[in-house]
């Protein structure tokens, strides 16, 4: 595999994980525009599978045997003049543009590890349930979930410990999400925003996951357990009165995604809202995760590939065209009776060797 192919799969997985967004988008608008509110817990579920399937749908179209009839990264002439003009071929350039942009990103990602880290060491234990150990810290302003495999824990703020009441449903909400998984979908989501740092889509992912998971926590805390939203509010109301605080990656705070740029991000507002909502998911729960592995699969073939055969159609049509184009050059060149560079003479048994 060479250095263009992987430069061209990578920037075709960047389209890929765009169009995901896009079409995540056109799915909301139609859902809110012909169906009631639609439950959290769902559109978490649905949201990730757009979000993983631009990875697995090259995938799944490699194993079907189609292949990308896609050439060159840029045409053979450009790609000369600009090379002859930067000095150093253009594929390489952009790989070690793409390669330092994503080795600082990775330092960034390990700063903040080590940070948190050193964090969690400093802070005091409370309890152990299971796997998971609560501890505090008089340094941070809102709780959150962190940890991976068999070691995971949920550290607290110093003032949630004064309210027993807001210290059992922030172990609710903090405990579901590492119930159900969110923090390693989390570290997906970062991780994807380290490799492909400069595509803006995967930061509207990693910041559209987020808000999701924690609207999807409020749904089951609410409405699953013996929490009722109005205490859910008040405790909500409690720790946003801390909108600024040091933000760790790797981590599920309980709190929006702050200063957000998407368009009709939830607030704060929203989220209290949303707790007195009857939420349905209706019929949609049964064709829109099929409607959106069809989208995908669709914009996976525009940017993936092609069947074989269609592929091979193209080489022959190529080689075809080739094969004229040396004909005409060599009538061109008969008829202004100019020499004709002749392929290397092979001597036959008739003739024999010419210079004996």
């Amino acid at each position: 595999m060479t250095l263009e192919t992987i430069l061209i799969t990578y920037l075709k997985f960047n389209l890929l994980m765009l169009a995901s967004y896009f079409l995540w988008d056109i799915a909301q608008a139609m859902q809110n525009k012909f169906f009631k509110h639609q439950s959290a817990i769902f559109q978490l579920y649905v949201a990730r599978i757009f979000f993983v399937s631009p990875l697995a749908l090259p995938l799944a179209i490699a194993w079907l045997s189609l292949s990308s009839p896609s050439g060159e990264l840029v045409p053979a002439e450009d790609y000369l003049i600009s090379t002859a003009f930067v000095g150093v071929e253009v594929t390489i350039l952009i790989c070690l543009m793409l390669l330092a942009g994503i080795v600082i990103n990775v330092s960034k990602l390990w700063r903040e590890q080590v940070a948190l880290r050193e964090l969690i060491i400093e802070s005091e234990p409370l309890k152990k349930i299971g796997n998971v150990s609560v501890v505090f810290n008089t340094k941070i302003k809102i709780p959150f979930a962190t940890g991976f495999f068999r070691r995971k824990y949920i550290v607290l703020p110093e003032s949630i410990l004064l309210s027993r009441r807001n210290l059992h449903i922030i172990l609710k909400h903090e405990g579901r999400h590492i119930r159900t998984g969110d923090l390693y979908w989390s570290l997906f989501s970062r991780l994807n925003s380290v490799l492909c740092f400069w595509n803006p889509a995967t930061y509207a992912w990693r910041e559209l996951l987020h808000d999701l998971q924690e609207l999807a926590c409020d749904e089951y805390v609410t409405k699953q357990t013996d929490v009722s939203p109005d205490a859910y509010a008040r405790c909500l109301l409690r720790v946003a009165a801390f909108e600024h605080y040091e933000q760790y990656s790797l981590i599920t705070p309980m709190s929006l995604w702050r200063h957000s740029l998407r368009h009709g991000a939830p607030n704060l507002k929203n989220r209290i809202e949303l707790l007195y909502l009857e939420t349905s998911d209706g019929v949609v729960r049964h064709y829109l995760p099929a409607l959106a592995m069809a989208g995908m699969f669709i914009a996976s073939l525009l940017f993936f590939g092609t069947p074989q055969s269609r592929a091979y159609e193209f080489q022959s049509e190529g080689a075809l065209q080739s094969s004229n184009e040396a004909g005409l050059l060599q009538e061109n060149a008969l008829g202004n009776n100019q020499p004709v560079l002749a392929p290397t003479f092979q001597p036959d048994a008739f003739w024999g060797m010419l210079n004996k």
